[in-house]
């Protein structure tokens, strides 16, 4: 693999990385409201 291609896929793991733990985030917070934890 020439180096732009191995930058290019790790900034496509490091962006599904967060992807995947502002989901996380987003469905924990609305588990919470549903609970009437947080408003």
């Amino acid at each position: 693999m020439n180096a732009s291609l191995e930058r290019y896929v790790a900034e496509m793991e490091r962006n599904r990385e967060e992807t995947t733990e502002e989901m996380v985030r987003r469905i924990v917070v609305e588990e919470l409201k549903k609970a009437g934890v947080i408003q």
